[in-house]
Order: structure tokens, then sequence, then C-alpha cells
């Protein structure tokens, strides 16, 4: 049975002639397919996606177990780091849901409930603000300058780092009230205004791919 090949979810013909392993096709996919500084994103084999952590486990897979190979690619980085920023969207969406329910828990004493929360919070958020750095270091325009409402984007990461750096002073000195008041009067209106942002910051990634 010949192997069935997928592109970005479109049915291409391979010379399957010397592909033995998943790195062969990959190479030969890429070899012949790709355009410069295109990335692969994800794989699926025979219908079920592979983490991309196991690609190089299975790199040396032979092709003839697999009855179908689909490969979806990025055309640049500019592209993925829009990807991860609208994935970060509805994680800021779903961490501003959550925002009351945790102070909540630290102005009922259930500290070590919301400490765990805060904690997976905190780190969702500097993941965030590395994407940020990412786009920064892309655009070919200064982002800092982006303005909503009269206020910069400059001004928005100046805030987020002031507020995540007395929330973190906060936990320091066990002062549970001040950081549940952080969290639901500062950080969760400060989260909405990014969320407004990330749709201009796509915008001017994308701006030179138009």
């Amino acid at each position: 049975m010949a192997l069935l090949v997928k592109l970005n979810d479109e049915v291409i013909e391979v010379d399957t002639a010397g592909v033995e392993t998943l790195s062969d096709l990959l190479r030969e996919v890429s070899g012949k397919r790709f355009e410069p500084h295109e990335l692969i994103v994800d794989i699926e084999i025979d219908g079920k996606p592979v983490e991309e952590g196991s690609w190089e486990s299975l790199k040396e897979a032979p092709v003839s177990g697999m009855s179908s190979v689909s490969i979806s690619t990025i055309k640049s980085l500019e592209e993925k780091t829009v990807q991860l920023l609208r994935e970060m969207n509805i994680y800021l969406e779903r961490l501003m849901e959550g925002m009351e329910e945790v102070a909540d828990a630290f102005r009922m004493g259930a500290s070590e409930k919301a400490n765990s929360m805060l904690y997976d919070a905190l780190e969702g958020l500097s993941a965030f603000t590395e994407i940020i750095q990412t786009a920064k270091s892309l655009a070919k325009t200064d982002l800092s300058d982006l303005s909503l409402n009269n206020e910069t984007m400059s001004s928005q990461e100046e805030r987020l780092l002031a507020v995540l750096k007395s929330v973190k002073s906060g936990q320091e000195d066990s002062d549970w009230v001040s950081v549940a008041d952080l969290m639901e009067y500062e950080l969760a209106p400060l989260i909405e205004k990014w969320r407004e942002f990330i749709p201009m910051i796509e915008s001017e990634l994308l701006k030179e791919k138009q």
C-alpha cells in the first residue's frame, strides 16, 4: 500500500525511492517542497499527532510501517510567533476567569491552594513576556510605540513587571490579602488590556507578509 503524504492538508506526490525512515521522508519533502525559512510545526502519523518532544526519537522510524504522514508548516518565525500569541490570548482569557477564584482562596486562608494556582499563573505570564520579546525582535517597526487609548505597549510592559514584582513581594511577606487585591484589581485588568494589544501585535508581525 502506497504511503499517503500530506503537506498542509494537501496530498502531495513524493518519490519514496530510497526513503526508508521518517527522517528520509521529511528531508525529501522539505528539500523539494519547502520555501526558504519554512518550518515544521506539526506531524501526524496514521492520523495521530506526534508530540514535538518525540520527533527526534521517531526520526529513524521506518515508513514501511506507516500508512499516512501529514506535515503542517509555517512560512516564517513571524507566523510562528503569531500562532503562539493566539494560543496565549486564549490562555489569558482563561487566566482572567480564574483570577477571582485565586484571590478568594487567599482571602479565605487557603494559601497553599492559592499559591499553587498562582505559581501556574506566574509561569504562564513569564512565557507570555518571552513571546512579547520575541515579537519585538521580529517586528519591522517598534512595537513599544503601539498605542491603545493613549497607553503605549511600553507602558503596559512596565506596569506588568511592576505588578508581578509586587505580587512576588507579597508572597515573600505572606501578605495574602495584598496579593489577592493585586491579582483582582491590578493584574486582571492589566491582562485584559494586553488581550486588546495582541491583535495589534499580530497585525504588525504579518504586515510584511500581506
